[in-house]
């Protein structure tokens, strides 16, 4: 990279800027071609005519360089601890590990000298730009930077090492080229913009910074102790910068719904950055609950504790608004204002978090840096409780795309706890990768996943996996055809979701079908099963094809008290025309037309599961006269019970038989909606499954494990 020492120095001398009469390339090596050819982008921060052009031939060594002559050579004085810069203008169709060589004596390559690195990386998202790289050279002999007192004959480049560059691996080769620009020798580094807070905490006030500008994504920024403000990032600002150095006693805030990403290097554990985060508040001590991690490191619940006001238990008033969730059948378990154990949040682990009073609470800690996993596992509902463990936005589609890995997560779900949903009771939301891969999840925010059976399961977050986006959180519009059933009992609502998606199937699709959230009881729900395939699984969201519409009738599930009226409504949203929504309740022999109204009743006994209630979608005036055994499901439930569902009122036999047909068992039934059949203690096998009626036969395959 380059070649230095000592004498007078002038500031900014520019060594080359590659046009007529500038110093040339005087060798090259290792494989490296370099040619002045014409500048390729002419704006931008480089509007000269022409510049150094790099590639390769065949050769592919990691130390090619190119000597870069000096002219006249440039004496630099002694000093301890001098330091001096190096820039210049890169513009490469990736991101170039690019390194400097100092100390080289004259008539050399420099192969005696330590390779220096630039303080700033580029930005590979800004690629076939101009982009300001900058080194530092010292004359303090640490062994990194350090060159000795005397002249600087030549610079010498190391254009493309391919060791520190994400993705690792060279960038140039015969054909792709990357150029060089305007290299200087400054006095002071032209990156650096150091928080003055002169004015306000306004992170976005020019005047509060050195360069009278806001830090832009190639500024090394520092925050100094003892400014009369201390910055803050408001709700609105997302903040990329490549570095930060927060010194011992200052600080930075993050306020909710602002952003930070530093694409180089923090400061680590010495200055701390505060996220604060708005929730809502209730006395009612089943709402106003969220879901939430720490997006900065080094929080511990005992200090979480201690700095905000959470809510106090109402059975147990030393507990505190904020729990941690085991996927042992224990749910949440709070902690005790007196808890002074270890826990902390730790990387992407989430808590549930309840507030006393409307306002902020704060996490006060360390920047995090780097990809990071938590660990996941299968349990008595495999669900686990994970988040968001950045200061920036993450996408849910590149999340799923992270965590695709065979067995990692048993479905392309996460469940996000909304406590504004269901009238002010919470409830759980349903994403998924097919039908929500733009979804941003916000800076600290929580959610489940499902474990799959993967050994040393773990979920991962990528660094890379970071953007600035405008809190929108649970907001979006669609133009595809959604229903929403929402039933309501007393104070408590619930919902189930049907979109219908070309290419989606009435069996289960994975990223397009969401199960239901099992892992907190409630005492009202409302599902739906599939269409095809039925197995007795709970949806919470189901994708069908946007066609058909009449031959789908969707089973619905449903849990509520007896002795309360309850009401399920239908809001309809980009349905075919003409097409009416009916539900139909089998157990009174009724069809509801959900377009004109609300299908009420006074419920006679506790409700659980499914096979009475079924939504189906037809142009056609529907009756209950002439219900066919098609619409009626078999499945089992583990080895010992069949279950029927979609019964009318209706009497007959249920038989069962092995491969070669013998009978192993048949039983007479007199049902309504749902039938559960004890089998006999039946060998491991395939068997059918025939159920009689007046109104037909039908036939059902079942396995036995």
């Amino acid at each position: 990279m380059l070649l230095f020492c000592a004498s007078t120095f002038i500031y900014g001398q520019t060594i080359s800027n590659f046009e007529p009469g500038d110093p040339g390339v005087d060798a090259t090596g290792g494989g490296i071609v370099a040619s002045v050819e014409t500048n390729p982008v002419m704006s931008g921060l480089n509007t000269s005519a022409n510049s150094l052009r790099v590639s390769r031939s065949s050769a592919a060594n990691w130390w090619a360089l190119v000597n870069v002559d000096v002219t006249p050579d440039i004496a630099i004085a002694a000093a301890p601890t001098d330091t001096k810069y190096i820039s210049m203008l890169l513009n490469y169709p990736a991101q170039p590990d690019i390194a400097i060589r100092v100390s080289a004596a004259a008539g050399n390559n420099g192969s005696n000298a330590m390779i220096t690195r630039a303080l700033n990386s580029y930005d590979a998202s800004a690629a076939n730009t101009w982009q300001q790289i900058v080194f530092e050279v010292k004359t303090d002999g640490d062994g990194v930077h350090s060159f000795t007192t005397g002249t600087l004959f030549k610079v010498v480049i190391h254009p493309d090492m391919g060791f520190n560059n994400i993705p690792a691996g060279q960038v140039l080769d015969a054909t792709t080229f990357g150029y060089i620009d305007n290299i200087q020798v400054l006095d002071t580094n032209p990156l650096a913009n150091d928080w003055l807070g002169v004015t306000s905490v306004d992170w976005n006030t020019a005047s509060n910074w050195s360069k009278n500008a806001v830090p832009s994504v190639t500024d090394l920024v520092t925050i100094p102790t003892g400014t009369t403000f201390a910055p803050s990032i408001n709700a609105t600002t997302g903040v990329k910068v490549q570095n930060l150095t927060i010194n011992a006693g200052a600080t930075v805030t993050v306020e909710d719904g602002g952003s930070l990403i530093i694409t180089g290097v923090s400061s680590g554990a010495t200055g701390s950055i505060k996220y604060t985060r708005t929730l809502t508040a209730d006395a009612d001590p089943a709402k106003a609950w969220h879901l939430a991690t720490s997006p900065v490191a080094g929080v511990t619940i005992v200090d979480f504790i201690a700095n905000n006001t959470l809510a106090n238990g109402t059975t147990n008033p030393t507990f505190r608004g904020i729990a941690n969730y085991t996927n042992d059948g224990n749910g949440f378990n709070y902690y005790d204002v007196s808890y002074a154990g270890t826990d902390a949040f730790n990387v992407a682990k989430g808590f549930a978090i309840k507030n006393a009073a409307a306002g902020t609470v704060e996490f006060s800690g360390f920047f995090r840096k780097a990809d990071r996993e938590i660990t996941i596992s299968q349990g008595t509902d495999n669900f686990n409780l994970v988040g968001n463990a950045f200061l920036a936005y993450m996408n849910l589609g590149t999340f799923f795309t992270d965590n695709n890995a065979v067995d990692r997560l048993s479905e392309a779900t996460i469940w996000l706890w909304d406590p504004s949903a269901n009238a002010g009771n919470g409830g759980y939301i349903t994403k998924m990768s097919g039908t929500d891969a733009a979804f941003e999840i916000a800076p600290g925010q929580s959610f489940f996943v499902s474990a799959g059976p993967a050994a040393s399961n773990v979920v991962s977050f990528s660094e890379a996996n970071q953007s600035h986006q405008t809190d929108t959180f649970l907001k979006s519009t669609s133009n595809r055809t959604e229903i929403q059933l929402n039933v309501q009992q007393g104070d408590l609502i619930n919902n189930t979701s049907l979109y219908y998606i070309e290419g989606t199937t009435t069996g289960f699709d994975n990223g397009f079908d969401g199960s239901l959230f099992t892992g907190i009881e409630s005492d009202l729900s409302i599902y739906t099963e599939l269409v095809a395939d039925v197995n007795g699984s709970k949806i919470a969201v189901q994708s069908l094809p946007n066609s058909d519409y009449d031959n789908m009738i969707v089973p619905i599930g449903l849990k509520a008290e007896a002795g309360k009226e309850i009401i399920i409504s239908a809001e309809l949203l980009n349905l075919p025309e003409g097409i009416n929504v009916f539900l139909e309740d089998r157990l009174n022999n009724t069809m509801t037309n959900l377009n004109d109204g609300d299908f009420t009743i006074n419920l006679n006994e506790n409700v659980n599961g499914s096979g009475r209630f079924f939504l189906r979608t037809s142009a056609n005036v529907l009756s209950t006269k002439n219900i066919e055994l098609t619409d009626v499901s078999i499945f089992k439930l583990g080895n010992g019970t069949l279950r029927v569902t979609g019964l009318e009122n209706a009497n007959g036999v249920i038989s069962v038989f092995n491969i070669t047909g013998k009978q192993m068992m048949a039983q007479k039934f007199e049902a309504n909606s749902t039938l559960n059949i004890k089998l006999p203690n039946l060998a491991t096998g395939v068997y059918i499954v025939r159920l009689n009626t007046n109104n037909g036969t039908v036939n059902k395959k079942i396995i036995l494990e």
